[in-house]
């Protein structure tokens, strides 16, 4: 039943910390080679594997992080699986039976006719065949699925009858928090959003975050990096604006009004909305027109790739990335679970 149990190897939290990246930093596959050794000659000059990694660094630092979470997720199935065992074992032990009589004793209700109904509806563009054709392999599918969740069931009540903990850590990247901020340097939750002033997506999260920010107070520190796609034509420039303002003192200002007037953003009315804050016209003009903010801007862009951003919104919490418009309930319930790991 070792496959059985593999699958719910997810009851287990989270994936890797920083330490976990760190590690691979230390004792991965690229840290064992020598810096000073030389990988070419020209005219007798060296080139250096020093040199060379330099040159690589942001490809290399990638593959790093994805190392480190590859061999992180793989640590945490594992850990799953042997808690699954070991909790199993304690309960057969207790119950005068063996592990393998327990999980045969699991009982997967039948699988109506109608449920069958319902799945081949909901799937029948992805599935080849009719239902008649198909109707067995369906009803063993979905029994499997019932065997499954009762499973689950086991070993969720198991951790619970024998207080079982799991102190893996969640995959954490370090990402640095640099940036227009709200909130103290030192607040125990730091959240780090690479976004997109012409992404709808960004729009639908913007309320979200203001709701965090004013419920946690200082225990949290917002922090904003630019990282606008190519597909938005305006999406640049007002990384550029938001910047600019920035030099005024009005970041969150011009951050505010453009997620709440898209449309300005789109036509490119950064100086409407520039002039409505307030601003010195003139300075944020020449802000404007000499690109004084780009090089920050795709320095954003380029730490955002790095640490495995692909789109936006990219939300880091306390190093733990979440991509896309994440809900209320799910930021405030990782929030939750970062300030109780604090306070342990």
């Amino acid at each position: 039943m070792r496959s059985n149990e593999s699958k719910f190897s997810w009851l287990v939290s989270a994936t890797a910390n920083a330490l976990a990246v760190l590690a691979v930093l230390v004792s991965g596959p690229l840290a064992a080679e020598n810096g000073d050794s030389v990988l070419a000659t020209i005219n007798g000059e060296p080139i250096t594997r020093a040199q060379v990694e330099a040159s690589a660094a942001a490809e290399l630092k990638s593959i790093d992080l994805e190392y480190a979470r590859k061999r992180h997720e793989t640590v945490e199935m594992a850990l799953g699986q042997l808690m699954a065992e070991r909790l199993l074992d304690a309960a057969a032990a207790e119950d005068g039976t063996s592990r393998d009589q327990l999980i045969a004793g699991l009982a997967a209700g039948q699988v109506s006719d109608a449920e069958i109904d319902a799945f081949y509806e909901a799937n029948k563009s992805r599935v080849n065949g009719s239902k008649e054709q198909l109707k067995e392999q369906i009803r063993q599918y979905l029994g499997q699925q019932q065997m499954q969740a009762a499973y689950s069931e086991l070993v969720a009540s198991l951790q619970e009858r024998y207080k079982a903990e799991t102190l893996l850590e969640p995959f954490r990247i370090p990402v640095e928090a640099i940036g227009p901020a709200l909130g103290p340097a030192d607040a125990p939750v730091t959240l780090i959003e690479f976004s997109d002033f012409e992404c709808p997506y960004c729009v639908r999260i913007y309320p979200t975050l203001q709701q965090v920010v004013k419920k946690y107070g200082d225990k949290v520190r917002l922090v904003y990096r630019q990282f606008p796609l190519d597909i938005h034509d305006n999406a640049f420039k007002a990384a550029e604006a938001s910047l600019c303002a920035d030099d005024q003192g009005e970041f969150w200002g011009m951050h505010n009004a453009m997620f709440d007037n898209m449309q300005a953003v789109k036509s490119g009315g950064f100086g409407e909305l520039a002039n409505t804050l307030g601003l010195d016209m003139k300075a944020f003009n020449i802000c404007m027109a000499s690109g004084k903010f780009a090089g920050r801007v795709e320095q954003d862009m380029e730490d955002g790739s790095v640490v495995g951003v692909t789109g936006t919104p990219a939300t880091f919490v306390n190093g733990r990335l979440v991509s896309g418009a994440i809900s209320m309930e799910r930021l405030t319930a990782m929030i939750d679970e970062e300030l109780a790991r604090k306070s342990r």
